[in-house]
């Protein structure tokens, strides 16, 4: 675990973050695969992804009795998410934009970065409320099914359950109002990725 997360410290660029790496397709969901979102540059979902990793890994070290350790990591977590915060947070917006070089030159906002950060508690009390609140605003990006998971987690965490079972009984539900005999990958449903959805 430690040797995987080191890697990410060798590429940590002069602000803290780590950018994508170019020669690696970074597939974080299929909603940043649309006109409205595609990722480059530095992400703040990588980034969101990176911290969760480090606060996982330091729960892992204190249950292990690697106390030392365990503090280091969390400290990491902090580190990066302060500088995903000054980054990538609009106070104007009060959300997250998605990455510092879209290919499509037009900033985009996504659920994502809101929904990683709040299901694995990385904000604190006054940035908490302030992206559950971006999480439901409908112009953001959507995440596809994969990702709602993380979407899901975060309300029901933070006490939006009403929302929660809205978004799947939408979103499930039309899987079982079409006769789908399966999940689908992408809410384009069975015709999605030349009929593999």
């Amino acid at each position: 675990m430690d040797k995987g997360l080191a890697i990410y410290d060798t590429w940590r660029n002069a602000d803290g973050l780590t950018p994508d790496q170019p020669e690696m397709w970074n597939f974080i969901d299929w909603g940043y695969h649309a006109d409205t979102a595609v990722l480059g540059g530095v992400s703040a979902i990588l980034n969101m992804l990176i911290a969760a990793a480090y606060k996982r890994a330091a729960f892992l070290h204190e249950a292990a009795q690697n106390c030392a350790r365990a503090a280091e990591l969390k400290e990491k977590s902090r580190q990066m998410v302060a500088a995903i915060i000054r980054r990538f947070w609009l106070a104007d917006q009060k959300m997250f934009y998605d990455c510092t070089e879209p290919p499509l030159r037009k900033r985009s906002f996504s659920q994502h970065p809101h929904a990683v950060g709040l299901h694995f508690g990385l904000f604190d009390k006054p940035q908490r409320s302030t992206a559950l609140d971006a999480l439901l605003d409908p112009s953001l990006v959507q995440a596809e099914f994969y990702y709602q998971h993380f979407v899901l987690s975060a309300l029901a965490r933070h006490g939006r359950a009403a929302p929660a079972l809205a978004i799947v009984r939408d979103r499930w539900g039309r899987m079982a109002r079409e006769g789908s005999r399966t999940v689908w990958e992408a809410g384009g449903g069975p015709p999605a990725f030349n009929g593999c959805g």
